[in-house]
C-alpha cells in the first residue's frame, strides 16, 4: 500500500514538473497592443502605421497603409447599413487601396506638421483647461495647431474641435511624430 501511495505521489510530482516546463516553454502570449494609426478624417478609415523615422526630430515621418482590419473595423462601425457583409467590403476596400501609402511629417523643433491628407499646420502652444469637461479630458495640455498655407482660406486660424479635420486628429498625429513635445513645449 505504501509503495502504491509513493508511486502515485511521484507521478503527480513528475506531471507537475512536466506541466510547469511546458508552460515556461510556451508562455501565454501577451495581449497585443493596438497598432498606431494616422487619422484621415472624423469618420474615415485610419490606416495603420508600418514605418516611422526621425521621431521627435526636425524630420519626423510616419507612413501608414489600410489593412484588412482597418477596413473591416471601419465598415462595422460606420457602414453596416449600406454594406452588411463587412468581410466582402473590406476585401474590396483593400483592392482600391492597394499600393497607397499615407505619410505624415513633422518638424518637431520648429513646430510644423503635415498630416496624412497633405494639410499643413503650425504649432500654436498647448490647449488650456477651460472647465469644459469634454475638452479638458481630450485636449487640455495637448498640442494646439493653426492651419498652415493651402487650407481653404483658414490659414492662421486655430484648428477647432469639429469638422472633418479637427484638433483631436491633428494633436494625435503630433503625439505620434513628436512624442516629447513640439518647439518650446519639448521635454528634455
Amino acid at each position: 500500500m505504501r509503495v502504491h501511495q509513493s508511486f502515485v505521489f511521484g507521478a503527480v510530482v513528475l506531471i507537475g514538473f512536466f506541466m510547469l516546463g511546458t508552460l515556461r516553454a510556451h508562455p501565454a502570449s501577451a495581449p497585443k497592443q493596438k497598432a498606431e494609426a494616422l487619422s484621415l478624417c472624423t469618420k474615415c478609415m485610419t490606416p495603420t502605421i508600418f514605418s516611422k523615422s526621425g521621431i521627435g526630430t526636425a524630420r519626423a515621418v510616419a507612413k501608414a497603409r489600410v489593412t484588412y482590419q482597418d477596413a473591416k473595423g471601419h465598415c462595422e462601425q460606420y457602414a453596416m447599413e449600406d454594406h452588411p457583409n463587412c468581410d466582402k467590403e473590406a476585401k474590396e476596400t483593400l483592392k482600391e487601396e492597394a499600393g497607397k501609402i499615407y505619410t505624415a511629417t513633422a518638424d518637431c523643433v520648429r513646430g510644423k506638421l503635415t498630416d496624412a491628407n497633405g494639410e499643413n499646420f503650425i504649432y500654436a502652444g498647448l490647449w488650456p483647461k477651460t472647465g469644459n469637461r469634454f475638452q479638458d479630458q481630450y485636449l487640455a495640455g495637448k498640442t494646439r495647431w493653426r492651419w498652415g498655407l493651402g487650407s481653404d482660406g483658414d490659414t492662421g486660424k486655430i484648428v477647432g474641435e469639429d469638422g472633418p479635420t479637427n484638433a483631436f486628429m491633428v494633436s494625435a498625429t503630433a503625439e505620434i511624430l513628436c512624442p516629447n513635445g513640439v518647439g518650446p513645449a519639448r521635454k528634455h
